[in-house]
Parts: C-alpha cells; sequence; structure tokens
C-alpha cells in the first residue's frame, strides 16, 4: 500500500478484468527468464514495492547468503498489477513478488500466483500470523500468499495540544463522545490548530480510518468475504453514526477547512506538524511528528462506546506462477516472517509485525507504539473482509 493511505477496496475490482485477461492465457511450466542458477549460486527476482522494507531485506539476505541471490526489481503500486500480468504472460515474470495485501485474492483468482499451502501450512508460527491478511491470501481451503507487513491504522494524539486545551494527555480517547469532546476542545487553542483529520477528497485515506470506527461499534459494511460478498452498510446503524459523528466534527469546527479538499498527497502533515490534535492513520507518520517535536501519543482506534478495531493494510509475499526455484522462494519467503526480519520493519519503517507471538513484556518495552497495532490484531479486518463474531 501507499502507507500515507489505502487505496478504495474499487480499485481492485476495476484491474481484475485486466488481470484475468493477462494472467488466465498463461500456460503452466513457464519459466522466470531473468531467474538464472551458475556457479552453485540460484539466483531468484523478487518484485517489490517502492518505499517499503522490501528493499533493505534483500540487502541483508544476500550479504548473509551465499548460495540464494535475490535481485530486487521496485515496480510501483499503480503499475503493479498490469506489469505482473503481462510477464507471467509471457514467461518472464519474476520469482517472488511483494503485494499489496488487497491484490492477493485478485492474483490468486487469475493464476498469476501459485498455490503455496504446503509452504504456509508448515510455519510453525502460522497461527500467530495476522488472520485478517491470512484470509486475504486465501483461495478456498489453500493460500496463494502469506503476511509479510501489517500496515495497522491507529489513533495518534498530540499530547501537548491536549495539556493545552486543558485534556489529560495520558488519556485519549476511548469513546466517540470522548473523541468529539477532545477534538472541539483542541480547536479552540488557536493558532491554526485543529483538533480532528477528516482527509475529504481522499476515499482511501477514509476507508482506512472510518470503516475501524464502526466495526469497533460492531457494525458492518460488508459481508463476509467470498464469491458472494455483498454490501450490508443500510443494515447497520453503526454505519450511520459513524458518519453523524464526521458530521458533527466538521460542523463544529474541529477540522481543519482545507481537509476538505485533502487528496492524500499530504495527508498527515498537520498533524506531523503540530497543528492537529487527534490523526487516525499509519504509524509511519509517528517519527515524522517526533522529530518536529510533536509529544505523539499512539492508542487503539475507538468504538462508539468501546471496544476497538483497525483496517489491516499492508503487504504479502507470493510465488509467482512459472518460478523455477520454488525450494528456493520458500526459503526466502520463510526468513523474511522470521523474527530478526519482522522486527527491522519496525525499526527501520515503523511499521508493524504480521505475527502476535512477538508481542511480549521485551517488544511492548521496545516498541511501545507498535505493540498498540500488534494488539489489535485479533480485531483487525480489510476492505474486503468482514467478522461478524468480532
Amino acid at each position: 500500500m501507499n502507507w500515507r493511505y489505502r487505496r478504495p477496496a474499487a480499485v481492485a475490482a476495476v484491474v481484475l478484468g485486466m488481470a484475468v485477461a493477462s494472467a488466465c492465457s498463461t500456460s503452466g511450466g513457464g519459466s522466470s527468464s531473468s531467474s538464472g542458477q551458475s556457479s552453485g549460486v540460484t539466483t531468484i527476482t523478487f518484485w517489490a514495492r517502492p518505499q517499503n522494507p522490501s528493499v533493505g531485506l534483500a540487502k541483508r539476505w544476500n550479504a548473509t547468503h551465499k548460495n540464494i541471490k535475490v535481485q530486487v526489481t521496485t515496480i510501483p503500486d499503480q503499475e503493479a498489477v498490469t506489469k505482473l500480468g503481462a510477464a507471467v504472460r509471457s514467461h518472464s515474470g519474476p520469482d517472488v513478488v511483494d503485494m499489496d495485501d488487497i491484490n492477493a485474492p485478485l492474483f490468486a483468482a487469475t493464476g498469476i500466483t501459485q498455490n503455496i499451502t504446503g509452504l504456509v501450512n508448515s510455519l510453525p508460527y502460522k497461527s500467530a500470523l495476522n488472520p485478517a491478511m491470512m484470509s486475504l491470501a486465501q483461495k478456498g481451503s489453500a493460500y496463494y500468499a502469506v503476511p509479510y507487513i501489517n500496515g495497522a491504522s491507529v489513533l495518534m494524539y498530540n499530547k501537548g495540544l491536549f495539556q493545552k486545551a486543558g485534556l489529560n494527555p495520558n488519556d485519549p480517547p476511548t469513546t466517540w463522545a470522548q473523541l468529539l469532546t477532545d477534538a472541539k476542545k483542541i480547536s479552540k487553542v488557536g493558532n491554526g490548530v485543529s483538533g480532528y483529520s477528516i482527509p475529504g477528497s481522499c476515499g482511501g485515506c477514509l476507508v482506512y480510518t472510518v470503516w475501524p470506527l464502526i466495526w469497533a461499534s460492531g457494525g458492518q459494511v460488508f459481508s463476509a468475504f467470498g464469491p458472494n460478498q455483498t454490501t450490508t452498510y443500510a443494515k447497520y446503524p453503526q454505519v450511520a453514526a459513524a458518519l453523524s459523528l464526521y458530521h458533527q466534527l466538521w460542523t463544529s469546527g474541529a477540522v481543519a477547512s482545507a481537509e476538505r479538499s485533502q487528496d492524500g498527497s499530504t495527508w498527515g502533515e498537520l498533524f506531523t506538524s503540530g497543528k492537529q490534535g487527534i490523526l487516525v492513520g499509519t504509524p509511519v507518520q509517528i517519527p515524522v511528528a517526533r522529530k518536529n517535536g510533536v509529544n505523539v501519543g499512539v492508542a487503539p482506534i475507538p468504538g462508539e462506546n468501546g471496544s476497538y478495531s483497525t483496517f489491516v493494510g499492508g503487504d504479502e509475499l507470493g510465488v509467482v506462477t512459472g518460478s523455477q526455484h520454488l525450494a528456493a522462494d520458500k526459503e526466502f519467503i520463510n526468513w523474511m516472517l522470521q523474527p530478526a526480519q519482522q522486527d527491522y520493519v519496525v525499526s527501520a519503517w515503523y511499521l508493524v509485525p504480521v505475527r502476535s507471538d512477538m508481542l511480549n513484556a521485551a517488544f511492548e518495552s521496545k516498541y511501545p507504539d507498535a505493540a498498540v497495532a500488534l494488539r489489535e490484531i485479533g480485531r483487525a479486518q480489510s476492505e474486503l473482509q468482514s467478522h461478524h463474531d468480532l
């Protein structure tokens, strides 16, 4: 995903036809023309998303592995589906792909990625992997990808502005009423400060931030993920209640007027510059804010009367149809999910591991902000998924 915001689910639907045309014409047994083996060294090609941990991790792999080398190519998100589909059709695709998690069902359904159920089921930590992302990686009972980076949304707040507004800086909002009250008080601090962020012209941002409010309150926007999935927002009063909350935030003046045209390109900059009290968004904005002197607090995204939820964005890894280096591919993927590499996801990029078994006292002490998002893993949902048992 773009780590500033999630793209809306419609994007995956729009490109589905292109991917089917590209991938379904592929015959079995193709090979990755850019992969090779010489002098006892196997080279696997890895298509990665830009601006995420993949390139750095591949460098670490190459520095510590002699017999298998990883050749990385970064592909912009807006080109990923069409380029990968065309490459598979022409038998020149990569061996391993780092994909936006929302594309995992698309790639599985169109034959772009291979069935790796054996690998996934053999992982001793399988039960600890992010369940929402695991659902996206599944087609029937088979797995065609595995979670790799957890880009969960969280609530971030400016403790300094809380204090200036007469609020307890150690008491983030845990209900919608408190969120509204806090945002309104912060907006009265003056000096160009606003209380809350509503990116008014960014559908992906709003999905990433509003839907968790609904889920945390017991509502749903879609029925359970699958071939017969339908919208359910009209059946859940929590949807209308969330929209009413946003209407109140806007009409109360708690949101900066410039947010009306916010398209995501500069989303979060008001918060990171110290001019906004509360931002529901991605944790990658935290170190930027702190570098600018903002005392950032982090909390789960609340439901109307308590509870919490989060939106799962992130990345999955898959083996591309036609790869001739399956053993090496699987060894690389397994390595990417080990604690040392998942720790790098946090330390270097301020993202979140996909493994809940990494959440312990030592992790929480070292990465308290990431721990907030990692604790949310059991209540996480994606834009294609709904769980009615939350």
